[in-house]
């Protein structure tokens, strides 16, 4: 099976003498490459719309109002997950498109009773749920959180769907539109004086109008398979899946947190203003990650989708060829915010925003392992390592939660707070990308490393 592994390897690498563009295109990663291109078209194109618009979006908000952007789409990124209890995930896994359409439409059912309760729940208790979580300038906008988590979540059920079938160029132009659509608003409603709702209202459009380029794909297979849809089946499904909601929310809900929980912190500890600025440093953290990590992330999985779980030899080829790109691809952002951070955020986003990029420069630490880590944590969904997925997220959640909670005891300056959580996220996202290369050895009979 070594060799079996070796060979893998040595197709992704390419023969002596091969061109840049057959080891890139190679047999084994080049369908993820291709995939991660397509897409990384449409992410090319939002990313270049949304780096356009910040610089006249934070001349046109404050610091304060994009804090209270920020917190809000950070709460809905936390509650979104919910929406589908996660059974969106394994979307890309059925073999038979009718079971695939049947796990489609359990999702849409969990998504649209999961979006009632938290509609009356906002409406009866909303405001002061919020007031409890020191959140109280998000009050206002209580009633705006459920329609903002059910279009999150259907435009990622529909986007998983698209990746399922390889529909790369759709979800790419949905991508590049939905940022064109929100962007034009919060600069528009932000010229009109609806601040900060404006940047609300904007983000709504924005989720709405990406899930309606992928509404058709969804829909045909709703009506190609209406037949053979039927709650027996739906039922089915989701017991056979049942690791979703049992491992894979819970971790993908403490994976959230750990990632928003910065900016919901920030805003609970140091104020709106701290969380404006660091709001955008997260962004700007974010556009590598989002741009090529997410892309990458999609194409990857529905690779090793296609391959499955009983040929871990070529996964793992599969995987080291992605790992050794991204680190290529991480290195230019990481270098240039590490060396120039505040200087480019003060340039680009105003003087106002020099702040946030202190911020980045700190983040940056992390940068490169995240890139890497996000993607490949696909394969512990085809290995079905739920259980792993969810320890892995406990433990990040846990050294977020107790950074900023030392930090509100012991009246850490924002800056101190944001280098140690730095520090703890590189060794973390360090030692999971360890564990998930154990667990694609530990299913190659003979493989002792």
């Amino acid at each position: 099976m070594r060799d079996a592994t070796d060979g893998a390897a040595a197709a992704v690498r390419g023969a002596p003498g091969s061109s840049w563009r057959s080891r890139l295109f190679g047999r084994d990663a080049g369908g993820v490459f291709r995939g991660m291109l397509t897409l990384a078209t449409g992410g090319v194109a939002a990313k270049l719309v949304g780096l356009a618009t910040i610089p006249v979006i934070t001349r046109l908000y404050t610091p304060a109002q994009m804090g209270v952007f920020t917190t809000f789409v950070a709460l809905v990124a936390v509650l979104a997950p919910l929406a589908t209890l996660r059974y969106l995930t394994v979307l890309p896994v059925p073999r038979r498109d009718a079971t695939a359409a049947n796990l489609l439409a359990l999702n849409l059912c969990i998504l649209l009773l999961v979006s009632i309760v938290l509609g009356l729940t906002a409406a009866s208790v909303g405001p002061r749920l919020l007031a409890a979580a020191s959140l109280d300038a998000l009050a206002p906008y209580a009633l705006l959180i459920a329609p903002a988590v059910a279009l999150a979540a259907l435009y990622e059920t529909l986007s998983l769907w698209s990746v399922r079938h390889k529909a790369y160029r759709p979800l790419a132009v949905s991508q590049a539109g939905q940022a064109m659509l929100g962007s034009a608003l919060k600069i528009g409603l932000g010229l009109a004086g609806l601040k900060p709702a404006g940047l609300l209202i904007g983000q709504l459009a924005q989720q709405g109008g990406g899930s309606l380029w992928l509404l058709g794909s969804g829909a045909r297979a709703l009506r190609t398979h209406r037949r053979r849809i039927r709650w027996p089946t739906m039922a089915k499904l989701a017991r056979h899946f049942r690791d979703m909601p049992r491992y894979r929310l819970p971790s993908h809900l403490l994976m959230m947190a750990s990632l928003q929980g910065p900016a919901i912190f920030a805003a609970q500890v140091f104020g709106m203003d701290t969380a404006g600025q660091l709001g955008l440093a997260l962004t700007t953290m974010a556009v590598p990650i989002t741009l090529l990590g997410t892309s990458t992330g999609n194409a990857y999985f529905a690779e090793i989708s296609a391959i499955g779980r009983n040929e871990p030899a070529r996964v793992l080829a599969i995987t080291r060829a992605v790992t050794r790109r991204l680190l290529v691809l991480a290195a230019p952002p990481t270098l240039a915010l590490a060396v120039a951070g505040p200087w480019l955020f003060a340039t680009v986003f105003g003087a106002s925003w020099a702040p946030a990029g202190e911020f980045a420069r700190l983040l940056s630490i992390y940068l490169m392992f995240q890139f890497v880590s996000s993607p490949l944590a696909n394969a512990l969904t085809l290995f079905r390592r739920q259980d792993l997925f969810f320890r892995m997220n406990a433990v990040r959640f846990a050294l977020v939660a107790a950074t900023f909670l030392v930090a509100a005891g012991s009246g850490w300056s924002a800056g101190r707070t944001v280098l140690v959580y730095a520090v703890l996220m590189a060794l973390h996202y360090a030692i999971s990308n360890r564990v998930i290369y154990g667990v694609i050895r530990h299913h190659i009979p003979g493989d002792g490393r």
